[in-house]
């Protein structure tokens, strides 16, 4: 017996329990039919089919401006350190280096600070790298449907009046 059933009074015990048998007992015995995969991936009617993969092309292309938009903002990040780097290459190993942390400016060694650079840089490149490899199979993924929805377009036209 459950904690919620112990809680209950006795004539709510038998309400609890018996809705809930016969429930059961008619779920138990309901047949449920299969469902067919080619039923769920290819429509009979044509321009339904148009519809999904217009749907499957605006989702893609709706997948690509974030990743675009990362792209941008990791480039911008790897111009900004570029820069950084380049202005270390100007400063005399003697040169105070301070890095911000929060409201905090703190003290750092030149070879410290460079050394945060280049390993900030390599990351960047990567993940540069990582994004620009998603955004070129996106691009080929769309240029696919793209192309698949006006193959259907001029099937369709071939066969109206």
């Amino acid at each position: 017996m459950t904690k919620e059933e112990e809680i209950l009074p006795l004539h709510a015990k038998k309400r609890f329990r018996r809705p809930a048998r016969r429930a059961l007992k008619h779920l138990h015995h309901a047949a449920i039919p299969p469902i067919s995969s080619t039923a769920m991936t290819t429509p009979s009617d044509p321009q339904q089919t148009l519809q999904n993969l217009s749907d499957e092309y605006q989702k893609l292309q709706t997948d690509l401006q974030p990743l675009i938009a990362s792209l941008r903002r990791l480039e911008s990040q790897s111009q900004e350190n570029l820069s950084v780097q380049k202005e270390f290459s100007t400063l005399s190993d003697d040169s105070k280096i301070y890095k911000l942390i929060g409201p905090v400016l703190l003290k750092q060694e030149k070879a410290e600070a460079e050394s945060a650079v280049e390993g900030r840089l390599g990351w960047i490149e990567g993940e540069i790298k990582r994004v620009s490899s998603q955004i070129e199979d996106l691009q080929s993924k769309s240029e696919k449907k793209k192309m698949e929805v006006y193959q259907l377009q001029m099937q369709l036209q071939d066969q109206s009046p």
